[in-house]
């Protein structure tokens, strides 16, 4: 768990410039967590946004994901909307004919018995 409070406490001319630019920071928080939360399959995130309103506290939940997501896909449509995912398509490119040069011999970065795999996969837009 990680938690974030009294964000540049100690520097006030940081923290002056956090407040004024709060929205983009936000926005920009948002999306990295986005970018982590997609990659990192198996793992639970759960981004809440706790403001101050006069005396009582607002929470807003800004993302939320489970554990069970064992594929890319899976995970984009909770952070991203199935509507997203569905403008994507799936791309495996096989990189083992790349180890062989000219003469057929298997460079030094595979192994002989054919272990090593080099794959490219992921998503891709469609359009």
């Amino acid at each position: 768990t990680v938690a974030v409070s009294k964000l540049f406490h100690a520097l006030p001319v940081r923290r002056a410039d956090l407040i004024k630019r709060i929205k983009a920071q936000r926005s920009k928080v948002v999306s990295m967590i986005q970018g982590y939360a997609i990659l990192c399959l198996g793992v639970r995130f759960n981004l809440i946004d706790v403001t101050k309103k006069g005396t009582s506290y607002r929470e807003d939940t800004k993302l939320s994901t489970t554990n069970a997501s064992i594929k890319v896909e899976q995970t984009m449509s909770s952070i991203l909307g199935s509507r997203f995912v569905s403008g994507m398509t799936r791309v495996s490119i096989d990189l083992e004919p790349a180890l062989y040069d000219n003469n057929n011999s298997v460079d030094t970065t595979a192994q002989q018995d054919g272990s090593v795999q080099w794959k490219v996969q992921g998503l891709v837009s469609k359009a």
